[in-house]
This record gives C-alpha cells, structure tokens and sequence, in this order.
C-alpha cells in the first residue's frame, strides 16, 4: 500500500512540474493586448516573465539586468519576448507605465487593471516550481513548458534551451549579417571631450545602442546580432558633448568671419561655412560674428536655436546591408566656431 502511495505522490509531482502554461490575456500599459498562445507561443516565441511590483526594492535592482538581457536577446522583435506582470492589486497600468520610465524599461508591462495580477497568480503556487518572491522570473517555451525558481546564472541558457536565438528566423546567423566599421575625422585640431556612436532606428529614440559600451570600445561591429538585434530602418547618429567654446576656437576665427562677410577671403570648404552658422539658419551674418564674440568673451553658455557645439557630416547614416562583407561609415565632425 505504501509503495502504491509513493507511485501515486511521484506521478502526481511529476504531472504537476510537467504541465503547460495556462493561457491568459493581459493589456500592458501601452494598451497593447497580449494572447501568451496566440501572439507569442504560437508565433514561436519564448516568453519570459517577470513577477514583480512598482516598489519591490529588489525588482528596482533588477530592472537595469532585465532590460540589458531584453535588448540581447532581441528586443521583443524575434522569437523571445519579456512581459512583466504585477502581483499587486495597488499596481495599476499607470503605476507599471511610470515604472518603466523611471527604470528604463522598454518591454511589455500589466498592473492589475490590465490583468497582470490575475496572469500571475499560478505562478505563486508553485505549481510549475519554487517561488520565492519577488522578482520572479518564469520561461516558457513555444510548447508551453515553464521553467521557475532557477538561478540568474541559468537564465541565457535556459532561454536558449527552448530553441530561441534572439534573431530573426532563429539558427546560426553568422553567414548572415554584415560588419560595420565607422569612422570620424575632424578637419581642425579640435578634439571633442566625449563621443557616442548610437545604433537607433531613424525616425525613433528608442531603443538605442551605445556602440562603444558593447563592443568594449571598437567600432567596428556585425549587425544584426545578438548585440545589435535587427532594427526598422536603422542609422548611425554621433553624440559629442563639449562646451560651445573651447581651447581651438579663437579671436582669429572672428577675424576669418568677418573676411568672409567682407567677401575678402570667402569659405570655400563645407565645414567652415557650417561652423560658422552659429544659429542654424543656413546663412553667415554679422549675427553670427556677434554670437561668436559672446561666446568668447563668455556672455553665453550655449548657441542660439539649439545649435549643438559639434555637429557631424552627415547627420546620420544608414545601414544597408551586404552579407559577408565589411562596410565603412564615414564620418566628418565640425567644431562650431572653429573655423580655421
């Protein structure tokens, strides 16, 4: 009798442990409906949960983790998708809306009135393994399976266990993809205080990648990848922060406006007619010469019309694609005010 209870209690843990994800249906808080079956198991996609609520200290911590591992693997636009979902009745759409501002989270998020809490709730039984509070992290694969309650360290290559990739169409995508290399020259002797080149998509702020940060300062990268997964449209832009006036421009380069406005020594190259425009109207005026001087003398701390102190010939660039080959982006970047 008791050998037939223990064959009765195994089979019973094994079932329980062995079952498939129940369905649901969440709103996020972008008001965006969420099928677990229909629009991502059975679209091929694992799905990653993250149990949670607006403030839980130690989901705070893990929000800059979670949104790093989104990106890596794809940004919701292949075969995995992260959803977090609120266990809280106080946690309404608004709240988990604000929440991802705050953190910098970009993946779909539900409170309570979008059904976050009711989605979440099997996965606090146990049911499908330990739960130990939140943040909890739960996967499912295309096949409904779920795993619950392992460790951080397991996560990546519990994710790839499912047969996900990150990527488009899934697989091996080394044949696939084509390697960037971009470039920057300055035609004076200015040197920009700091430089980001952004991956982005071109006509959105989000998501971007800091190129240097994820290939540890090289600019040389293959995209798509599982570190620049596959974008709408996407671009290169520069960011360079310095102050408007600095080390290289000088006295002499009003002297040097001020001969091009006389039309004694016109600019005849194309950064100095755009370091001198220093409001971004297209044209050199005596406006501009005035503008300058302030700045020098130290009257202004920025230029007019949001004139950026460096600007970068082209603006942006965008990706075209040749597989198996290198490209290279050329960039040319100006020092406003600078121009000898």
């Amino acid at each position: 009798m008791k050998y037939l209870i223990s064959i009765l209690f195994l089979s019973f843990s094994l079932v329980a442990y062995t079952q498939t994800a129940p369905d649901f249906q969440i709103t996020d808080s972008d008001g965006v409906v969420h099928n677990l079956y229909a629009d991502h198991l059975d679209q091929g996609q694992t799905v990653v949960l993250k149990l949670f609520f607006t403030t839980c200290p130690p989901c705070i911590q893990l929000a800059p983790w979670m949104e790093e591992k989104y990106q890596n693997w794809g940004a919701g636009q292949y075969d995995v998708e992260f959803i977090e979902l609120s266990i809280l009745t106080s946690d309404s759409n608004a709240d988990v809306a604000q929440y991802k501002i705050d953190r910098g989270i970009t993946f779909p998020g539900a409170g309570f009135d979008g059904g976050g809490k009711d989605a979440a709730a099997i996965y606090k039984t146990g049911m499908f393994g330990p739960y130990f509070g939140t943040p909890s992290l739960v996967i499912i694969a295309p096949d409904g399976t779920v795993d619950q309650g392992f460790s951080y360290d397991d996560f990546d290559s519990l994710i790839a266990a499912t047969g996900a990739t990150g990527m488009s169409g899934g697989g091996d995508m080394e044949d696939e993809v084509t390697t960037y290399d971009v470039n920057s020259t300055i035609p004076t002797t200015s040197i920009p205080e700091n430089i980001t080149y952004i991956l982005k998509p071109a006509d959105a702020d989000n998501p971007t990648f800091d190129i240097l940060a994820i290939t540890g300062g090289e600019l040389n990268f293959d995209y798509p990848s599982l570190d620049f997964p596959e974008l709408i449209d996407p671009v290169i832009v520069i960011q360079v922060q310095g102050d408007i006036v600095d080390n290289t421009v000088k006295p002499h380069d009003l002297i040097l406006i001020k001969k091009h406005l006389l039309e004694l020594e016109p600019f005849t190259e194309e950064y100095q007619l755009l370091a001198a425009d220093l409001n971004s109207d297209g044209q050199i005026k005596p406006h501009d010469l005035l503008t300058l001087q302030k700045a020098l003398l130290g009257l202004i701390t920025e230029f007019p019309n949001g004139t950026p102190s460096w600007i970068s010939i082209p603006a942006e660039i965008p990706l075209t694609e040749s597989l198996g080959n290198t490209i290279n982006l050329d960039f040319q970047l100006i020092k406003v005010g600078n121009v000898d």
